[in-house]
């Protein structure tokens, strides 16, 4: 019994776009409680359904590059080398509900 009040605690603590994904992230990790162990370095991008998603909502957290008008953004920088770069260099799993960039 103590093991499923544990087991229960766990998901309950991971986040409701997690919970939505558990089984999707369970391919990635081992069991929950790896998946509870990692769910503060999961960085989830809800509203993102592609890779080029995540590379638009990178950039609009850069102070930097968010200082730019859109028309500078959307002529000079390219998402979609941005996008594949993220996706040569990072861990992330593309949901139905959104990204989740994954520790390496």
């Amino acid at each position: 019994m103590y093991q499923l009040n544990e087991l229960d605690f766990m998901y309950r603590q991971l986040s409701s776009d997690m919970q939505e994904e558990y089984t999707a992230l369970l391919t990635v990790f081992e069991n929950l409680e790896a998946l509870y162990i990692c769910r503060n370095v999961i960085t989830v991008y809800p509203d993102c359904k592609s890779m080029i998603d995540v590379a638009r909502q990178k950039l609009m957290n850069d102070p930097t590059f968010k200082h730019l008008s859109e028309d500078c953004q959307a002529y000079y920088f390219d998402f979609e080398a941005y996008a594949s770069y993220l996706q040569e260099h990072g861990k992330f799993l593309v949901m139905e509900h959104g990204t989740f960039e994954l520790p390496e």
